[in-house]
C-alpha cells in the first residue's frame, strides 16, 4: 500500500509538469495482480490513459478466461484510475476497445460493448471514458455508427445520474488487411480521413503504408486536410505485433515522434 501511495504521489507530480500532455497505453494483461501492477505503473510514467477492459480485451484473446473474473479484474484498473481523481483532481482516460477483433462486426455490438464497459468503469470513480469504432469501409455506416456510439453513451451514463463525466469517441482507421500497393494504401487511408470528419469522433487513430519520417509527416499532413489537430493521434496501434526486436520497435516510435513534431 505504501508502494501504491508513492506511485500515486509520482504520477500527480509528473502530471502536473506536463500540463495537456496526453499518452496512451494498451494492455492485455489478466489477473488482478498482474493488471493491477500493469495499471500502476503505466500512471506512475506518466501516462494518462490506459486501453482495454473485460470484454473487448478478454473475448477476442482468451478463451477460456471466464467473463466473470475479467470485469473483477479490470475493476482494480477502474479504482486507481478514479482514485487519481478523488486524491489528486487528476482525471485519467479508460479506452475501451469496442471494435472486439477489429474485423468486420454489426456495429451494434461495438456500441453495446463499450457502453456497458464505460458505464463499469464510471461506477468505480473514472471520470473520463473513451469509446472506440473501427472503420469497417461502409461511410454511411462508419459515419452513423460513431455518432450513435457516443450519443448512446451520453444518454445512458447521464440517465444513470452521472453528469460529470467526459465521455470521448476514438475512430479508429481501416484496421483490416491494408491493399499490396502504396498507392491504393494511400487512397485508403485518404478516404478514411474523410469518413472520421464526417462522423465527428472525438480523436482518430490514423495508419500509414509506410515507416520513413518523410512519408510519416506526408501522411499526417494529408490527414490534417479533414482533422484537426487536438483529434489527431498518431499511433501504431497494434503494429508492435510482429516486430522481432526492441530496436525495430523503437526505431519505429522514433520516426513516428519525429514526423509528428513538425506540426
Amino acid at each position: 500500500m505504501k508502494l501504491l501511495k508513492l506511485k500515486l504521489l509520482a504520477v500527480a507530480v509528473s502530471m502536473s509538469a506536463a500540463g495537456s500532455a496526453f499518452a496512451s497505453i494498451a494492455d492485455g494483461s489478466t489477473g488482478n495482480g498482474e493488471l493491477f501492477l500493469s495499471a500502476a505503473n503505466t500512471y506512475a510514467g506518466g501516462v494518462t490513459a490506459f486501453e482495454g477492459g473485460s470484454i473487448c480485451y478478454n473475448i477476442p484473446y482468451y478463451k477460456n478466461y471466464p467473463p466473470d473474473q475479467s470485469i473483477a479484474a479490470w475493476q482494480y484498473v477502474d479504482y486507481l484510475t478514479g482514485l487519481y481523481f478523488k486524491r489528486f483532481g487528476i482525471v485519467l482516460d479508460r479506452e475501451f476497445f469496442g471494435t472486439l477483433t477489429a474485423t468486420l462486426i454489426p456495429p451494434c455490438l461495438a456500441i453495446a460493448t463499450g457502453i456497458l464497459e464505460a458505464i463499469l468503469a464510471i461506477q468505480q470513480g473514472v471520470k473520463c471514458v473513451s469509446l472506440g469504432y473501427a472503420e469497417q469501409g461502409d461511410r454511411v455506416q462508419d459515419i452513423a455508427g460513431i455518432r450513435v456510439i457516443g450519443e448512446m453513451a451520453k444518454k445512458f451514463i447521464r440517465n444513470l445520474g452521472y453528469k460529470d463525466v467526459q465521455i470521448n469517441t476514438v475512430f479508429h482507421q481501416y484496421m483490416a488487411a491494408f491493399p499490396e500497393t502504396q498507392k491504393r494504401a494511400e487512397e485508403l487511408i485518404y478516404n478514411s480521413a474523410m469518413t472520421a470528419a464526417f462522423s465527428r469522433a472525438t480523436r482518430v487513430i490514423v495508419k500509414t503504408p509506410v515507416e520513413a519520417t518523410d512519408e510519416i509527416a506526408e501522411r499526417i499532413r494529408e490527414v490534417l486536410r479533414f482533422v484537426e489537430p487536438e483529434r489527431l493521434w498518431i499511433a501504431p496501434s497494434c503494429g508492435f505485433g510482429r516486430r522481432r526486436t526492441t530496436d525495430i520497435a523503437v526505431g519505429k516510435l522514433s520516426r513516428m515522434v519525429e514526423a509528428a513534431k513538425r506540426f
